[in-house]
């Protein structure tokens, strides 16, 4: 009977080991993310030593440090980023991280040189493929194929058009990300993921449009975001998913330490690299959001 109970509980335990398994995903808007060298495919001056930023060495491994500081701080198992200049940066990030990531960065379409990228760890994620895809606006969708805890996953991260571009842009690009979405559900039946600046506020219409599931939603209903404009909070960076059977949703956030804000007397709000064309040594104007999933049994 003994033996039975061992026999039980052994089993239970390595059901318990197996069960519940957690992985985490990130997006973290890093704001102008650029090296110090004059590009040839795009006008990026004003980010050089001589430019109107002051771009030089100092200033860019500083920034550097810092956003390799809050990603270590973030843990998270997939990162997707946006606003960083080139492969150069990224391997220059992912040698300042503590953390050891593997990295995708496929050279986009972006007049102003800013691409996305994804961070993930190798033993997390395994990373399968990945592309770009057209956003009918201004920055193509940076695809990524892969498989999490076991099950076949689709990860999209993009930067939609700026607020200070038309509304017709970001419509236009929203309508590309909902129909690549569904195709990808309704054609492979696997997760798909989106991590990116969508440079608007998500709501339920734009839930009841795309059709994805939102968990940061409850958030910004409570006024919290990861961007401060006009004198409020808004939740322009966030992370959706789609055709999801496999993951239940674990957590979710928006990760804000004291170090990466700047405080005056009326707000407090991210401390972002140059206020105009002052340098004030902020890390992003942006904070970081992440969704914890987990899965009973992976495959």
């Amino acid at each position: 009977m003994r033996k039975v109970l061992l026999f039980l509980g052994l089993a239970l335990l390595c059901v318990g080991m197996l069960s519940a398994q957690k992985r985490s995903l990130a997006f973290y808007n890093v704001e102008n993310m650029f090296d110090t060298v004059p590009s040839i495919f795009y006008d990026d001056s004003a980010y050089t030593p001589e430019g109107r930023y002051q771009w030089d060495t100092e200033r860019y491994f500083k920034k550097v440090k810092d956003i390799a500081h809050v990603l270590d701080d973030v843990r998270a198992d997939v990162v997707g980023l946006a606003e960083i200049e080139n492969e150069t940066v990224v391997r220059d990030l992912v040698r300042a991280l503590k953390t050891d990531y593997c990295y995708v960065h496929i050279t986009g379409n972006d007049a102003m040189g800013r691409d996305l990228a994804l961070l993930y760890k190798a033993d997390r994620f395994e990373m399968e493929k990945a592309w770009l895809s057209s956003s009918g606006a201004s920055r193509e969708f940076l695809n990524v194929r892969g498989e999490l805890l076991g099950h076949k996953v689709h990860i999209i991260v993009c930067h939609l058009p700026s607020v200070f571009r038309s509304d017709e842009m970001r419509d236009r690009a929203l309508k590309q990300l909902k129909l690549q979405t569904e195709h990808i559900v309704r054609t492979e039946q696997i997760p798909v993921f989106v991590l990116g600046d969508m440079n608007w506020t998500y709501d339920k219409r734009k839930q009841a449009y795309l059709g994805f599931d939102a968990p940061l939603l409850k958030l910004a209903a409570k006024g919290y975001g990861s961007y401060y404009v006009s004198n409020s909070w808004r939740l322009i960076d966030n992370i959706f998913v789609s055709g999801n059977e496999k993951f239940r949703i674990a957590d979710c956030g928006i990760y804000i330490r004291g170090y990466m804000l700047r405080r005056t007397f009326s707000i407090t709000a991210p401390c972002r690299t140059f206020t105009r064309s002052k340098y004030v040594g902020g890390i992003s104007d942006h904070l970081p959001v992440y969704l914890v999933v987990e899965s009973d049994f992976a495959q």
